[in-house]
């Protein structure tokens, strides 16, 4: 489940199958066949708010797919906004309606990605009751 290696190790191939913390490490070659999974998570209550869920780099270029948006408790009368930013310019936008837990768009209003794009996350919701927010978004 763990792994540590020296700074000049070299490792003729890594399978990550579900995260990757690379603090001041440099990647390269991240994606392969699989493509690329940028992942936001926001734990709690949701309240409109930009640039929560941290900031996602990109690391080559893809295409991307969809934005899956996730919640555990669902909305309440009113829907949750969530909205996926490239380089802080909406690329994608979920509304996950009142009384339910997911959404999902293929509707991107940019599909490409380049190396060194940042993703963000911005939240406009006044719906009570939703909580922890899982964003998903899929490029190849």
């Amino acid at each position: 489940t763990r792994i540590n290696v020296a700074s000049l190790a070299s490792i003729s191939k890594l399978e990550i199958i579900t995260h990757i913390n690379a603090s001041g490490a440099s990647v390269t070659g991240f994606g392969g066949v699989g493509g690329f999974n940028a992942l936001f998570q926001v734990p709690g209550g949701l309240a409109s708010v930009g640039n929560i869920g941290g900031l996602v780099p990109v690391p080559t270029n893809y295409t991307s797919l969809f934005i899956n948006a996730f919640v555990q408790t669902p909305a309440s009368l009113s829907s949750v906004g969530v909205h996926v930013l490239k380089n802080f310019a909406v690329m994608g936008v979920c509304e996950i309606l009142g009384g339910a837990t997911f959404a999902s768009t293929a509707s991107l209003s940019s599909a490409a990605l380049v190396a060194g794009d940042v993703l963000t996350l911005d939240i406009r919701s006044n719906a009570s009751l939703a909580q922890n927010l899982s964003v998903l978004l899929r490029a190849t």
